[in-house]
């Protein structure tokens, strides 16, 4: 997943089931302006391979946020 950021921030980026679990965070700390991506795995925080499904991913600056839908297809 790409996205841009205007300025600097301390971001989170995470991976949610739809009942609002947290299944991994890719990231949580400072980023730089600038296009960013990220990409998952298909892992939980575990490790472990995660089923297919729809997941929500969450991007937040401790401020605002936003969340889009993506499919994990095996």
């Amino acid at each position: 997943m790409a996205f841009e950021l205007e300025q600097p921030a301390t971001l989170e980026f995470g991976i949610y089931d739809v009942a609002g679990h947290r299944v991994a965070t890719l990231h949580r700390g400072p980023h730089a302006a600038g296009t960013q991506r990220f990409v998952w795995d298909g892992q939980d925080a575990t490790g472990r391979a995660a089923p297919s499904g729809v997941y929500l991913v969450r991007i937040a600056d401790g401020v605002s946020g936003g969340m889009k839908k993506v499919v994990l297809a095996k």
